[in-house]
Parts: C-alpha cells; sequence; structure tokens
C-alpha cells in the first residue's frame, strides 16, 4: 500500500447525523448483458469478480478524482492449497484492501490484467488481519470507507430448484446483515447478476446511490465492448451531467430493504461514445416509502 494517500469515497450528505439507517438500492442485470459481461471476464482470462471491481475502482477515479484508490474486498479466508479447508468448520472470511491504479494510457485491458496478476498474488495473505495492513499505512487514517462484496458461494438458480420429500421448496432467500462500513456494494451472480447497495441513510442520499450505481453499471459495459479504448476516454462517467440511460438495470429503492411498491419508469439516451449496450434504457423504480 505504499504511496496511498487520500481516501476515495462517494458523495455523502452534507449534514449527516449519527447511528445507522439501513436503507438499500437494488438492481438486476438482464441475462443478456449478464452473459456478456461474464464472456468477456473469460476472455480475458479474469474472473467476474475481478472485472466488477477494476470498473467500481475507475468509478472511484472519476468521483474522487485520484488514478490511485482503495476499496474493501472480502475475500474468503479459505485458500485452496491449505490441506483440509473444505473440511473445517468456522468463519474465515476477511476483508482487505482492493487498490486499483493506472498510468497514463493504460486502457481497461491492461487494468484487468494487473487488477487479476495483484489478486492471485494477494491470496497468500487472504488471512492478513486488515487493522495490521492499516498499521503500516501512512498518509491516511483509514485506507477506506466501504466494501464491495462478490457473493460467489454456491446457490441453487430457479432451474435447480427442486422439491425436497416434502414437497416444499425454497423459492427466496434474503439475508439482511450490517457491517462496520456506511456503504455494502454486494453482488450475487447468477443467470441474472443481482446488486445491492445496502448504506447507511444518514450518510447517503438515494439519489446519490442509484446514480453511481448506473454509472458504474455502464463503465462495466464500456469495459465489456471496448477493451483497448485508455481508461480515460470511457465515457461512464461524463464531465458536466448525466442522461438516465447507464445500461440496461432495473433498481429498486426504498427506506427499508424490501422491495418498492411503486414503479415508475425512465429512459435516457447514452453518449455517443459510449458501448452499444449502453444505449439501453435505464429502468428505474421509485421509492416504497416518502
Amino acid at each position: 500500500m505504499s504511496g496511498c494517500e487520500a481516501q476515495a469515497v462517494f458523495p455523502k450528505r452534507q449534514r449527516q447525523t449519527s447511528g445507522y439507517e439501513a436503507r438499500r438500492v437494488s438492481g438486476v442485470v438482464p441475462r443478456e448483458q449478464s452473459e456478456r459481461i461474464a464472456a468477456a471476464a473469460k476472455a480475458h482470462g479474469v474472473t467476474m469478480n475481478t472485472l466488477l471491481q477494476t470498473a467500481w475502482g475507475l468509478l472511484l477515479h472519476r468521483y474522487s478524482g485520484s488514478r490511485d484508490v482503495v476499496f474493501g474486498g472480502v475475500v474468503s479466508g479459505r485458500p485452496a492449497d491449505l490441506p483440509g479447508v473444505e473440511s473445517m468448520i468456522g468463519l474465515f472470511i476477511n476483508t482487505l484492501p482492493v487498490r486499483v491504479a493506472c498510468e497514463g494510457q493504460d486502457t481497461a485491458a491492461d487494468v484487468l490484467r494487473r487488477m487479476q496478476a495483484d489478486a492471485l498474488a494477494a491470496q497468500a495473505y487472504g488471512y492478513y488481519p486488515l487493522h495490521e495492513i492499516q498499521a503500516h499505512c501512512t498518509g491516511t487514517r483509514e485506507l477506506f470507507d466501504h466494501i464491495l462484496v462478490f457473493e460467489n458461494y454456491p446457490m441453487p438458480t430457479s432451474s435447480e430448484a427442486s422439491l425436497d420429500a416434502s414437497g416444499l421448496a425454497i423459492t427466496s432467500v434474503q439475508a439482511d446483515e450490517q457491517t462496520n462500513y456506511d456503504l455494502n456494494v454486494m453482488i450475487q451472480p447468477g443467470e441474472e447478476l443481482v446488486v445491492h447497495f445496502d448504506y447507511n441513510g444518514q450518510v447517503y442520499e438515494q439519489e446519490a446511490m442509484e446514480r453511481v450505481q448506473g454509472h458504474w453499471l455502464q463503465l462495466v459495459e464500456q469495459i465489456v465492448s471496448q477493451p483497448n479504448v485508455p481508461v480515460t476516454q470511457l465515457t461512464g462517467v461524463r464531465t458536466g451531467g448525466y442522461g438516465a440511460g447507464a445500461g440496461s438495470l432495473a433498481a429498486t429503492g426504498g427506506t427499508d430493504r424490501e422491495p418498492a411498491e411503486r414503479a415508475g419508469h425512465a429512459d435516457g439516451a447514452a453518449d455517443g461514445r459510449a458501448a452499444g449496450a449502453a444505449a439501453d434504457a435505464l429502468q428505474r423504480y421509485g421509492a416504497g416509502a416518502p
């Protein structure tokens, strides 16, 4: 983490109060788009997690004005080369800093390859306590203020779901949890990629979270379709105002973690330089509570 300076953050409320007000903004990436993301990751020899982390880091670049940013990433803490790890019982997960840096004319493909190499090298230190990493760093009190979680544990798809001996089937699973951070980005892979922004409503505004989510998905689409374009030319976050057309994302938001009951729909055109996929309509669903 040598050379890491100021913490990279997203816009927060000007007036913040103490406490935690649990809120969620959710999005579902349509199946066709999710398949394109998975195919692009495979073509570049990286995991889908690496591709999404890269896009998130580049988005932080645009919001913070820095080309060297850090956010938190959650790892399983169960290295494959540890004998008997599959039979060990207990919670091994750990949060580690994920650093995304780019220089000069780096393309998205360049950053992807570097991110994957860094991720592989970091696996040997997945057990290392975050507070000890922080203690070795200078220049900033905390390395990051939010985390990104790729939930890649096996879950049955709708086509794989089957009845048990009693004739009952589990059709929907939702788990609510709270961390030490005011923003937790949860990614659930599957036939359709599901994204949850679990955040503290005392710190972040819903509109800001919806905007960040849309910008992120637009950057993902551009990395998929324009991997050899310099990252400085990606238009996922455009200077001087943004349209609603950030990609094919069905989003829901509310004051709690339940789906919104009232829906609204908005379409916007993507920038002419953006990836063709980014020209799809962004479907937004309004808050279910005043």
